[in-house]
């Protein structure tokens, strides 16, 4: 019975570690040691010791998870979009229906109607600003920017 050598065990290795990858989405930790596992057959097939296969497997696996974690993190640490009401801070919109002081009107943002509160008196087809939103209602003021 014929033995495997160590380079095609590491390549074996490699190939299983890429399937793995492959059946995994969106870890990409797998394919690191995969890649690691390559350079390991190609120090067995250049007759390197088992130790500095090793060595050199783990190496690269290594340089190859932290490199790719920096350059992936770029991607997930990137300023994130507000989406839903979030989004609507620091939009304009028109007063549908007169806000009074500390009381409640309307004001139509982006084709939508809400409810809207001011801390100063915002007649009917004023332009407003949204300043935050607190529960379902905007708190907005007016907008005194000419566009």
């Amino acid at each position: 019975m014929e033995y495997l050598s160590p380079g095609i065990i590491w390549l074996l290795m490699g190939v299983g570690l890429l399937l793995i990858e492959l059946f995994t989405p969106g870890l990409f930790f797998f394919i690191s040691f995969a890649f690691g596992s390559l350079f390991g057959a190609l120090a067995a097939w250049l007759g390197y010791s088992l130790f500095i296969q090793g060595a050199l497997a783990l190496l690269v696996s290594l340089i190859q998870f932290f490199g790719m974690r920096r350059r992936l993190k770029q991607f997930t640490d990137s300023a994130q979009t507000p989406t839903n009401i979030h989004a609507l801070q620091g939009k304009k919109g028109v007063v549908l229906t007169e806000i009074s002081s500390l009381g409640v009107g309307s004001v139509k943002v982006g084709g939508e109607q809400w409810a809207a509160s001011s801390s100063s008196l915002c007649p009917a087809g004023a332009c407003v600003k949204i300043l935050r939103i607190e529960g379902n209602r905007l708190i907005v003021s007016l907008d005194t920017t000419k566009e």
